[in-house]
């Protein structure tokens, strides 16, 4: 049990791999590779089901993000994901989700109408006003969801370099749930035992046996003007007077 409150308290705070959590608590790389992916998949159980509500902002980011662009839009190991966060009254993310694209929410940097209404459809309240203002290279400028992605990227880089498709999710998850945690004053240690202790972690077989979510094609022709016209329709849809940049 103290090995496994050690790595708790760690991965509550920072992104923990597996080599330094072997040396710290003493055990095998295997053996702590699968502690630590019972305890992500814990956050990400925690935050499943936690909609969006009041006003919501989406974004686009990149996991895996390569300083040099590929010509073809996306890197080998690059993964697009769809952000998306409730906003305070201060213009600041209160709470977040992510949503990696497992084909056909992105193109070329951009959120596409279809990943928009699925990410809504999956992560915001019925009651939520969502903002899908959109600039005339389509792109939303929700600078501040952004950040909050740049920030769960840059940790992963940090501590991981490159994550496999396989479980980039949970790692993207565990950065949600450290940052949700926190924005909403509850100590992320103490949750994050209770969530623990709640329910049954998934063995090995079913971890190793997780689907690969394909890599979005950004090379295939996509009309981008009629993405953006749709956009503003939908804009216009859920916030009237809100549709333009």
């Amino acid at each position: 049990m103290s090995k496994w409150f050690t790595a708790a308290s760690l991965i509550a705070y920072n992104c923990v791999s597996a080599v330094y959590l072997s040396r710290r608590i003493g055990v095998t790389y295997k053996t702590a590779w699968l502690m630590l992916h019972k305890l992500r998949n814990a956050m990400a159980g925690a935050v499943e089901g936690d909609l969006l509500t009041g006003l919501v902002r989406l974004d686009l980011g990149k996991a895996n993000r390569r300083l040099i662009p590929s010509p073809d839009g996306l890197h080998p190991t690059e993964h697009p994901y769809i952000i998306g966060a409730s906003m305070n009254g201060a213009g600041e993310p209160e709470r977040v989700r992510i949503a990696i694209d497992w084909g056909g929410d992105t193109y070329l940097g951009k959120i596409t109408p279809e990943g928009a209404l699925r990410f809504i459809g999956q992560h915001v309240d019925k009651s939520a006003s969502v903002d899908l203002t959109v600039d005339d290279w389509g792109r939303t400028g929700g600078l501040a969801i952004k950040k909050v992605g740049w920030s769960i990227e840059d940790d992963i880089r940090m501590f991981h370099h490159t994550v496999g498709a396989k479980h980039l999710h949970y790692y993207l998850q565990e950065g949600v749930y450290r940052y949700n945690t926190a924005r909403s004053g509850t100590n992320v240690l103490t949750a994050l035992m209770r969530v623990t202790g709640s329910g049954g972690a998934p063995d090995r077989r079913a971890i190793v046996g997780r689907p690969v979510p394909p890599q979005p094609d950004w090379t295939s022709y996509r009309d981008v003007h009629r993405m953006i016209r749709k956009m503003r329709e939908l804009a216009a849809e859920r916030m009237p007077g809100k549709s333009s940049a």
